[in-house]
């Protein structure tokens, strides 16, 4: 589910809901278009919805995103962590059917699991900080199970492991913010 200010989520429990009709008011130019999922063939830059010209991420192949409108001639692009921007150089993108959906609600209900394991694990005792770099941009999200990005690690740079929840690491990155690293896969220490 996604609530009216982008923050998303699973509801575990959904008896008694009542069902209505999603509208999006204002982010599409075309009244009849169709949210799809998309792939980039190489990496694109993910503009701000605002006009500016500064990128607000990146999309990288090997990920499916969801377009969620058009503006301007852009698609308005959504990340799996909710984050939107305007996608300019949509040529040789991949359209993905349902079974790109079904597989994207599968991933989500193993991270939210690998969240909850980490939210209610005790930091790990006797756990010594480490350096550590990612092969490849991931996100870390909200210590409160939130699934809630609060920051990005990109690769090439080095980022401090402060405590091992279950299988997430708390990370910290340069700027101070900490946040749970769910993917740990890859990493390398330093």
């Amino acid at each position: 589910m996604q609530t009216e200010d982008g923050r998303r989520g699973l509801l575990l429990d959904a008896d008694g809901i009542e069902r209505g009709y999603y509208v999006d008011h204002g982010v599409a130019e075309d009244p009849g278009f169709e949210p799809f999922w998309f792939a980039v063939p190489a990496a694109r830059a993910m503009l701000s919805e605002d006009g500016s010209p500064e990128p607000v991420g990146e999309l990288v192949p090997g990920t499916w995103y969801l377009a969620v409108g058009q503006r301007d001639g852009a698609l308005v692009a959504r990340t799996e962590y909710g984050r939107r921007g305007l996608l300019r150089d949509a040529d040789g993108m991949q359209r993905g059917g349902s079974d790109v959906a079904e597989s994207h609600a599968r991933q989500t209900l193993r991270k939210a699991e690998r969240m909850a394991g980490a939210v209610v694990a005790d930091p790990e005792p006797g756990f010594q900080p480490f350096w550590f770099a990612v092969p490849a941009a991931r996100e870390v999200l909200s210590e409160d199970g939130s699934l809630e990005p609060v920051g990005e690690l990109v690769p090439g740079a080095w980022y401090l492991a402060v405590e091992q929840r279950g299988p997430a690491l708390l990370a910290q990155c340069s700027d101070g913010r900490r946040g749970l690293l769910l993917d740990t896969d890859g990493i390398e220490r330093g």
